[in-house]
């Protein structure tokens, strides 16, 4: 089963919800990837880089194309290694890793799909049967006269 293309998909929208995000930003964005093969099934990955930067997306993924085109998900660490090498000079951080991060995803999702295994077994198996999670509300400079009532929204 091989790769037969790698498309984006950027989903835009105004900010709702959180009044300190939406003075800030007019807009949430979102960037995916998707992974095509000849078999008709098709992975799934998310870049965070979507968030703060979705127009650059496409134009990543579209470099890192010619490199997927034609492979099979076998050997996923070596098609990540070929796209950093590829990018080595400008993708070590930021958004041109953010985005291989983002179609290996996609590619461990389609791994999954094609040997019917959740990607937890296929990275080695379960580790916690339950995981502390992590949520931020923006910088540290938000009113204190506000900040209880923003508490209070995400607890909600």
């Amino acid at each position: 089963m091989k790769i037969t293309d790698v498309k984006t998909i950027l989903l835009t929208g105004p900010s709702t919800g959180d009044p300190f995000i939406a003075r800030i930003l007019k807009r949430r964005s979102a960037a995916f990837i998707e992974i095509h093969t000849d078999a008709k099934l098709v992975g799934l990955g998310e870049t965070y880089a979507g968030y703060f930067f979705p127009e650059s997306v496409p134009t990543i993924v579209d470099f890192f194309k010619p490199i997927l085109i034609g492979q099979t998900v076998d050997n996923i660490p070596e098609l990540w290694n070929r796209m950093y090498h590829c990018g080595n000079y400008w993708c070590r951080v930021g958004l041109g890793v953010s985005v291989i991060n983002g179609i290996e995803a996609a590619l461990w999702d389609l791994r999954g799909k094609i040997t019917g295994l959740p990607v937890y077994d296929l990275l080695g198996g379960r580790k916690h049967d339950k995981l502390l999670c992590y949520a931020t509300g923006g910088p540290s400079d938000y009113p204190k006269g506000e900040l209880a009532a923003k508490v209070d929204y995400y607890l909600s």
